[in-house]
């Protein structure tokens, strides 16, 4: 028997190391497909830059649009567990809110090749391993939809769980899909702007009277 991880089988029955191989792949993989894009990368350059002979690599995947779907499983399935962890030791839903987004931009920043080429090339995945891998995000946004509902009225006032779970997912990853327009940013200046913007949001006393007399 072989080996199953992320619903892909392996004849490798040593799942540790389908688990290092893979990695391995996909951090070669990624790096090629940034540079010089998914369609003018192949396999043999894969090979190659992941130190693996080209007989070998065939152990690990069967093609390269299991890379796609590895590529994204990899980083989610990491999220989550980063997220869950990070969460575990917080006292009240503020705390747990402000560890959980902490958690998902260290991810982002960790997995930035991951999602800049996600965003870019998801369009040639397979619809069902798109639809699979978009299931699992969801189970990530509903962390924070979970959150914010336990925080209700007492710690947040969010007006509609689900798009504000959108909306951290989407300025997370902003990290990476607009890294090239921050450059003058550090991670640490990013992470603690945006923190500071969902726990906080942009009210102000002063203007929000001045809005209410304008009215």
């Amino acid at each position: 028997m072989g080996t199953y991880i992320y619903g892909r089988k392996s004849e490798i029955k040593n799942k540790d190391l389908v688990e290092k191989r893979r990695l391995q792949i996909c951090k070669a993989a990624a790096k090629l497909f940034t540079k010089n894009g998914y369609h003018r990368t192949s396999v043999k350059e894969i090979a190659k830059a992941s130190r693996i002979s080209i007989g070998s690599l065939y152990d690990y995947i069967h093609n390269k649009e299991d890379i796609l779907y590895f590529f994204y499983e990899q980083y989610v399935h990491d999220l989550g567990r980063r997220i869950e962890e990070a969460a575990q030791g917080a006292q009240n839903p503020g705390q747990e809110l402000r560890a959980a987004l902490m958690a998902y931009l260290d991810t982002v920043d960790l997995f930035q090749d991951y999602v800049l080429f996600f965003y870019q090339e998801s369009k040639y995945m397979k619809k069902k391993d798109l639809a699979d891998v978009l299931k699992v995000e969801l189970s990530i946004m509903n962390v924070f939809i979970d959150i914010v509902r336990k925080g209700d009225r007492k710690y947040f006032s969010v007006k509609d769980p689900f798009l504000f779970s959108m909306f951290v997912s989407l300025l997370t990853c902003g990290w990476a899909l607009r890294r090239w327009n921050l450059k003058g940013y550090s991670a640490e200046t990013y992470k603690g702007c945006l923190i500071d913007f969902f726990l906080h949001g942009i009210h102000a006393d002063e203007g929000a009277a001045g809005v209410n007399r304008a009215k």
